[in-house]
């Protein structure tokens, strides 16, 4: 083990929002949505976020601008996706449909076959040529991009897949959803897959560290692991939460962040394993976490209809929002 945790000592610094955006759009002013996906494209600019209004929204997050409604889903839009160079986006509902993108465009550039039924989880490899959905089935599709073609599918660990991340250097895949366990994917490996075993309920969420060595998981047992993807085992000793864990998000070499149902993000500090920051002012479960390298911003979303953005490095005391 890399360090202990701690509750005692210090008290974590209490931060407030320095932005906060509700989610209308120009076609839809009437009902702000719960959100419950986003995802953050190339130099922090193009923001895509979903909910359950059957629709996402692409806004310019340096502007604070909507850009474009992205309709054509039937029910919530339960994923969203965009490459690494802006280019492509994705978005995945419970209606078991999956719609690929190009940014710039109006009409989805198609919309992919097979798709695993109630669509919860997308991801982009890095390289921008996969795309990985997976949902209320056990098994993971694998599309190329753009064709969308379908190359192969890997058996998921449990009967649905609820978060699926790729490693920074594309060369793994990790997927978790119900039975507690954490699948990682060798991406164009023909042996058997590993699976990381530290959770007793659902997991919700994974996350890798930005060098690829750690990977962090979440979920309703409320508890999180920080795992050495090398070794197979936990590197960090982690407490015990009061709250299921929504999601979770690297924030830098060094932090973790973690949104849970209690309303809260929690930044931790590793390997000690340390809380060093309480993010508050969500109203509703944090269901999304991204992290903005440019700004060193963290990003949020949730079941109370709002994006949160958050500096992670404020001066003493508690930070005002603005709205």
């Amino acid at each position: 083990m890399l360090g202990t945790s701690s509750l005692f000592g210090q008290a974590p610094l209490e931060v407030r929002p320095t932005h906060i955006i509700e989610l209308t759009a120009p076609d839809r002013p009437e009902k702000p949505p719960v959100i419950t996906s986003i995802a953050l494209g190339a130099g922090g600019e193009a923001l895509v976020a979903s909910g359950d209004d059957h629709v996402a929204r692409l806004w310019d997050l340096r502007k604070r601008q909507w850009i474009r409604t992205l309709p054509g889903h039937r029910d919530w839009v339960r994923a969203v996706g965009i490459t690494t160079d802006g280019q492509y986006l994705a978005t995945g509902a419970t209606d078991g449909v999956i719609q690929l993108w190009r940014t710039g465009q109006e009409r989805p550039l198609a919309v992919l076959g097979d798709a695993p039924q109630a669509v919860f989880a997308l991801a982009f490899s890095p390289d921008n040529r996969l795309l990985a959905a997976g949902g209320f089935e056990a098994r993971i599709a694998v599309y190329e991009v753009p064709s969308g073609r379908r190359p192969f599918v890997l058996d998921a660990a449990g009967k649905d897949v609820r978060t699926l991340a790729f490693s920074p250097d594309g060369k793994w895949l990790a997927a978790a959803g119900s039975g507690g366990k954490v699948r990682l994917f060798e991406v164009g490996a023909s042996h058997a897959p590993r699976d990381l075993v530290g959770h007793r309920l659902r997991v919700s969420a994974v996350a890798w560290s930005l060098d690829g060595k750690l990977l962090a998981s979440g979920g309703e047992d409320r508890s999180i692991v920080v795992w050495d993807t090398a070794a197979g085992q936990p590197a960090v000793s982690m407490p015990a939460l009061p709250a299921k864990v929504a999601s979770l998000a690297f924030c830098g070499a060094r932090r973790l962040a973690a949104g849970g149902s209690d309303d809260v993000i929690r930044i931790w500090e590793l390997p000690s394993g340390r809380e060093v920051r309480r993010l508050v002012g969500h109203t509703g479960t944090v269901a999304a976490l991204v992290w903005d390298e440019a700004s060193e911003t963290l990003i949020s979303a949730g079941y109370d209809t709002t994006l949160r953005l958050w500096s992670l490095n404020p001066p003493a005391g508690p930070m005002a929002a603005r709205p």
